[in-house]
């Protein structure tokens, strides 16, 4: 998830939101939030 997310962020991976979203997060926020979903049990 972290390298997606990263892959948004610079804009190697098209998106039509998600470049937007992951513009403004830090590597320390899209780590956590790649946290908070591995550890996320349904």
């Amino acid at each position: 998830m972290v390298l997606q997310m990263k892959a948004f962020k610079d804009g190697t991976r098209p998106a039509t939101v998600m470049h937007q979203l992951t513009k403004g997060l830090t590597d320390a926020q899209i780590e956590s939030i790649a946290i908070y979903y591995a550890n996320n049990k349904r």
